[in-house]
């Protein structure tokens, strides 16, 4: 579904986008190096995701260096590893104890 797109997308994060997409992962652009919604291209936010190469071609020409941020589906569990935490350190540690979920 990708090649059937302009080639006008050459950023890594650009074509990441296209082929979460093409897996049927609804993205969204995000501001560079961050977690928040891209307002002006997505003005409501996780709302806005979507798998439509079309739509993400067009968020990611607009702003090529836009972080990508996916609606997660119901029923899948996200694993946020922030390594400013030491939390990439701590799950290379074969010793490492389970950790509980909070919440």
């Amino acid at each position: 579904m990708v090649a059937e797109l302009p080639d006008v997308l050459t950023t890594e994060l650009a074509m990441a986008a296209l082929r979460y997409a093409a897996r049927g992962w609804p993205v969204l652009p995000l501001v560079p190096k961050s977690k928040e919604p891209l307002a002006r291209l997505v003005a409501h936010g996780v709302k806005d995701a979507t798998a439509d190469p079309r739509t993400v071609h067009a968020w990611w020409e607009m702003e090529p260096t836009a972080n990508i941020g996916i609606a997660v589906p119901t029923g899948v569990f996200v694993l946020d590893v922030d390594p400013r935490a030491g939390g990439d350190e701590r799950d290379r540690r074969p010793e490492a104890e389970p950790r509980r979920a909070v919440g």
